[in-house]
């Protein structure tokens, strides 16, 4: 899912983000200290999760719809370092440091969606699901009137301003489901997890998730899936060379750009 979020506002819309770790961490904190601190239920908790995040992604693309390349590079990166700070510092909400812990989840068997206490199975085919579910709504898109502007507006936003594309609201709307869609997958991991810390959401976790769209293959709905498949299984089969890990994850962007 946070693969696919990224694909679609970099490699659909062409809008780089550095910083879709933000996005991620705003949907874990919102789920997480809705259902813990404020008792609301996880199926609510994960809808005002999404729509935190992408009015997030609508109000971040404001600004960032003025700037283009190496500084909305700049400027996405300060975002998702700005949440970190956040994540961290804030520690009456998020915990800190510390981090927050006891978020309703499989391992402490208090996961309850409508009456049903969730286990981790029942959990990954829920997540299975709405993973199908996103990538077919995504599908739709793209293919509709909407996603032919997103993919307009990255080939050249000169021509499609002149053939009547709204360029900034083409883009505020890219952010706006990139968004929900990286916080729908925060407010799963929540779950997923039982608990949240900053170092979970540093600009490393953006830059992983950028490989994993790009080698898989960016603008296209297969190439994340395969991406994130290969990213999520390599690292287990390197744990050897784990200090080492971004270094070859730059070396293997460096491969594919080449190639």
């Amino acid at each position: 899912l946070l693969a696919q979020s990224i694909n679609l506002l970099t490699g659909i819309a062409g809008q780089i983000s550095l910083g879709h770790a933000g996005f991620f961490a705003i949907g874990a904190y919102a789920a997480g200290v809705l259902t813990k601190s404020h008792g609301i239920p996880v199926p609510l908790a994960l809808v005002l999760a999404v729509a935190l995040t992408a009015a997030v992604g609508w109000l971040l693309a404001i600004p960032a719809g003025r700037v283009k390349e190496f500084y909305l590079a700049m400027m996405t990166a300060g975002f998702g370092l700005l949440c970190f700070e956040i994540a961290k510092e804030w520690s009456s909400v998020t915990g800190g440091v510390v981090g927050l812990s006891g978020i309703a989840s499989p391992t402490l068997r208090n996961l309850k969606v409508l009456g049903w206490t969730f286990d981790a199975v029942d959990l990954f085919r829920a997540m299975l699901v709405a993973t199908a579910i996103v990538l077919v709504l995504m599908r739709n898109l793209v293919q509709s009137h909407h996603g032919r502007a997103f993919f307009a507006v990255q080939a050249s936003e000169i021509a499609s301003g002149s053939m009547g594309i709204a360029r900034g609201q083409v883009k505020r709307r890219a952010y706006a489901i990139s968004g929900a869609m990286a916080g729908l997958a925060g407010a799963l991991y929540a779950h997923l997890v039982g608990y949240l810390g900053p170092d979970s959401f540093g600009i490393m976790r953006s830059v992983e998730v950028l490989v994993m769209a790009i080698v898989g293959g960016m603008g296209t709905i297969v190439g994340p899936i395969l991406g994130a498949a290969l990213f999520t299984w390599l690292p287990e089969r390197l744990q050897v060379f784990a200090e080492y890990q971004f270094m070859v994850y730059g070396l293997i962007l460096m491969v594919i750009f080449l190639v």
